[in-house]
């Protein structure tokens, strides 16, 4: 499988996740997506192909670039709890911390 293939398998796999989520708002599903960084071709193309499936389902995404600064990446995830959001996706800046 080549890049392409790999990111969109990747955002497919995560964008169908929500759908066993109980949801608050059966009408529309509200998506946080917090990625590393937007300086790699695969990053991008995740994001491009999230951006592309939820509007297939009528879901609401946010996403945020943490820029590989785990403080970051944290409020930005504290901000999507804050939204309450239905999902949230993390590509984590330091998988160690995030347990």
């Amino acid at each position: 499988m080549n890049l392409k293939q790999n990111t969109i398998v990747a955002a497919l796999a995560a964008i169908a996740s929500y759908a066993a989520v109980p949801m608050a708002h059966a009408d529309q599903v509200t998506i946080g997506a917090s990625l590393l960084t937007q300086q790699h071709p695969f990053y991008v193309a995740l994001a491009d192909a999230m951006k592309q499936e939820v509007q297939k389902d009528n879901a609401k995404l946010y996403i945020a670039i943490a820029h590989q600064n785990l403080s970051k990446q944290i409020a930005e995830i504290q901000d999507f709890v804050t939204r309450k959001v239905d999902v949230i996706m993390i590509s984590p800046v330091d998988s160690k911390r995030h347990g």
